[in-house]
């Protein structure tokens, strides 16, 4: 990945602001809906490895644990080939549904915790003086 060279009209013809780092950006660096700039977006990229991480810590157990209690479950119906190899194929879909749910959950939640940040800094602080209570 090449280095991010700042775009001077961005400067200079500001039109919208990222919505998370709060830098300028023109017309033609401006994002679409979802998307933040491009330097925080090659952010979001560059943490995958931490989220993949994530995932298969979260998402692997309950998949192996789903495949093995279906499995329990329908062991007793698999009287023949056929039957034993239905309830294989179910204990396979049960794992690989609960583990690609997981997997799905973990991106979407990463994702919106990524939209919802920002490094713009805080308000300036102001003094509020309470009202007095109303007396009855």
């Amino acid at each position: 990945m090449g280095t991010f060279r700042p775009c001077p009209r961005c400067e200079s013809d500001t039109v919208a602001r990222c919505g998370r780092c709060d830098a300028p950006l023109c017309r033609r660096h401006r994002p679409r809906a979802q998307a933040r700039c491009r330097v925080c977006e090659r952010d979001y990229r560059d943490e995958a490895p931490v989220r993949n991480q994530v995932k298969a810590l979260l998402g692997l157990p309950p998949g192996a644990i789903a495949t093995t209690l279906v499995f329990t479950a329908l062991v007793p119906f698999a009287g023949s080939v056929t039957a034993a190899i239905a309830v294989a194929a179910c204990a396979a879909l049960a794992g690989t549904g609960t583990t690609a749910a997981l997997f799905r959950a973990v991106d979407r939640a990463a994702r919106a915790q990524f939209l919802r940040e920002h490094g713009r800094p805080l308000p300036e602080a102001r003094v509020v003086r309470l009202l007095p209570p109303h007396s009855r």
